[in-house]
């Protein structure tokens, strides 16, 4: 998406709740790789179903960045909640999952330090996805 950064920031700074959690989600699809960055360290701060896919999203793109500070968030988000989402959206998981595998594949695999895909820190993001949604409680 391309649009006036300045004006996206001033809408998150100037916004509270879902109006800022949308502004938020609309920095994460940005055409610029660092204010999709930006906007992703804060939506990490909220947890609320509907930016998950936003989140999860992330994890299978190319700015390598993203996925690397991904890799070190589990701790902090709330498994229940993105596995729930796995569960409904496995499709999309799955979709993520080919995405990194892809890009890794044409950007990383022979230019950075991650010669195998599973070292790919976008893997392991969607992994403890996968692990959240198996850690479920299965209903009666």
């Amino acid at each position: 998406m391309y649009y006036e950064e300045r004006a996206l920031q001033q809408c998150i700074q100037k916004s509270c709740d879902a109006a800022q959690q949308l502004a938020l989600c609309l920095g994460n699809r940005h055409a610029d790789g660092h204010v999709r960055e930006a906007g992703l360290r804060q939506l990490l701060e909220h947890d609320c179903n509907w930016v998950l896919p936003f989140v999860v999203r992330a994890a299978g793109e190319y700015v390598l960045e993203i996925a690397e500070h991904l890799a070190t968030q589990p701790h902090r988000l709330l498994p229940n909640s993105y596995g729930r989402f796995a569960a409904e959206n496995p499709e999309f998981v799955m979709t993520c999952k080919q995405q990194a595998a892809s890009y890794w594949d044409c950007y990383h695999r022979h230019r950075h330090r991650y010669p195998l895909l599973r070292q790919h820190p976008g893997i392991p993001f969607l992994r403890w996805v996968d692990e959240a949604r198996r850690s479920l409680p299965h209903a009666g």
